[in-house]
């Protein structure tokens, strides 16, 4: 009789375990920023991405009319 008792008492720990367990794995969210880095890393090896709409600078004063940055590397 006494084995009933030890095997329900571990039973009843064990599923104890398992739900702590699975409650937090379900927590557990994706890398986002591999993620987000893989996609910008697909989207830069895509043949033809470099022929995208160039983007239009804006000046210092938010207007966007020919601006010219002062260092041509663009940094």
């Amino acid at each position: 009789m006494a084995f009933l008792i030890v095997f329900g008492i571990m039973v009843l720990v064990g599923a104890v375990l398992a739900l702590l367990g699975f409650l937090k794995v379900r927590r557990i969210r994706g890398p986002r920023q591999t993620i987000e880095s893989v996609k910008e890393t697909r989207t830069a090896l895509t043949p033809g991405h470099d022929k995208a709409q160039p983007r239009k600078l804006t000046g210092p004063d938010g207007s966007s009319a020919d601006y010219a940055p002062a260092d041509p590397t663009g940094w």
